[in-house]
C-alpha cells in the first residue's frame, strides 16, 4: 500500500539532459523516471505531484547508479519530504550523487 506524502526542493542536473539520452533511457530500461520529474528545459528533477508514493529513495537511488552515472550525470540539491504522520519526514541529499537521508 503506498502512503500518502508530498515534497518540496529538487536536484539539479549537472548537464541538461539530451533527447538522445531520454530516447535510450526509455528504450534500455523500460523505466519512466517514476513519481519523479523533469523540469521543461531538463535540468532538474522534482516531484511530479503524485500524492501517494514508496519507496522513494531506493528509486532516486536506482535511477543514479543505473540511469545518471553511466552518462556521466551529476544530482545535487536537497528534497524534504512529510508524509501524512508527523514523524514522516525528512530531508533528501544528493551531492554529486551521493545521497544522505536525515529523518526529523
Amino acid at each position: 500500500m503506498k502512503r500518502r506524502i508530498s515534497f518540496d526542493g529538487y536536484w539539479d542536473l549537472n548537464k541538461p539532459l539530451t533527447k538522445e539520452y531520454i530516447n535510450e533511457f526509455l528504450k534500455t530500461t523500460h523505466k519512466s523516471l517514476g513519481d519523479w520529474d523533469l523540469n521543461s528545459d531538463r535540468t532538474f528533477i522534482g516531484w511530479n505531484g503524485i500524492k501517494k508514493f514508496n519507496d522513494f529513495i531506493p528509486r532516486i537511488k536506482e535511477r543514479i547508479k543505473f540511469c545518471f552515472e553511466p552518462w556521466g550525470y551529476l544530482l545535487n540539491g536537497s528534497m524534504y519530504w512529510q508524509g501524512k504522520e508527523d514523524k514522516d519526514k525528512g530531508k533528501i541529499i544528493i551531492k554529486d550523487n551521493i545521497i544522505e537521508t536525515y529523518y526529523f
